[in-house]
């Protein structure tokens, strides 16, 4: 079963990835409990975390496909907030 947020971008010229700073087993099963069905990389030497500044998960990214950062966000946000930030970087209305 896709996340919510994954259904929103179906069709459309985007994917979904995520990275996680957890270990391994809590991963999986965090991945198997949400029905994640986007590529999970593991951050084991958080790297990533200091290459863009995490400062708390979790982290939302929208990156084109040339490696640009458009967008962040740091912390918990509400299905609707995610929404309409990857809505504004579309360029689709809000609500």
């Amino acid at each position: 079963m896709a996340s919510d947020l994954e259904v929103m971008i179906t069709g459309r010229q985007a994917t979904f990835s995520a990275v996680s700073l957890s270990d391994a087993a809590k991963t999986s099963d965090l991945v198997q409990q949400r029905g994640f069905a986007f590529p999970v990389a593991m951050d084991k030497d958080r790297k990533a975390r200091e290459a863009f500044g995490i400062m708390s998960v979790p982290a939302l990214f929208i990156i084109d496909e040339n490696g640009f950062l458009h967008r962040r966000r740091f912390g918990k946000a509400s299905l609707q907030e995610d929404e309409e930030l990857i809505r504004s970087f579309l360029g689709e209305p809000t609500r």
